[in-house]
């Protein structure tokens, strides 16, 4: 029986689960990054619609 494509395996199998692993948390981190911003857009949009009424209803 041949065992020298064990280690060669092994190191593979590792490697891409450090890989898939590396890129699923920078995949998740853009997503947070992204509704953060998508929070804060729709707050500031919010605030500028109130504001723009109330200076409306004072005229």
């Amino acid at each position: 029986m041949e065992y020298d494509s064990n280690p060669i395996s092994i190191v593979l199998t590792i490697g891409l689960s450090i890989g898939i692993g590396w890129i699923t948390k920078e995949i998740v981190e853009d997503k947070k990054t992204f509704n953060q911003f998508e929070r804060y857009f729709g707050y500031k949009r919010l605030e500028e619609l109130l504001v723009y009424s109330a200076l409306k209803c004072k005229k």
